[in-house]
């Protein structure tokens, strides 16, 4: 359970600092459902899309590194969707959390 609550931490910090750097105001969404054997975490905001390179040594690129990391703990997968806002879509086996 430690490990997805650093999860929605670290995504939700990392979108209030740099989705909603220039805006006063935004919208951040977390679900958390299970799909089959899956459960599947997504979080989503209407901020500024996420960069398609960012700077390695960077607050953000170092904190989306470490997501990764609990992302493998959990034995999961994590994909990122940059539109109109970014959606971070994390899903991993039952049993985890």
């Amino acid at each position: 359970m430690i490990t997805l609550v650093s999860i929605v931490n670290e995504l939700v910090g990392n979108a209030c600092t740099h989705s909603f750097k220039n805006q006063r105001e935004g919208l951040i969404l977390v679900g958390l459902k299970t799909q089959g054997d899956y459960h599947v975490l997504e979080m989503e905001d209407d901020g500024s899309v996420f960069p398609e390179s960012t700077n390695k040594n960077s607050s953000s690129s170092l904190s989306m590194a470490f997501v990764k990391s609990l992302v493998t703990l959990l034995n999961g997968a994590m994909t990122i969707e940059s539109n109109k806002g970014t959606k971070i879509i994390v899903t991993f086996p039952k049993g985890k959390k």
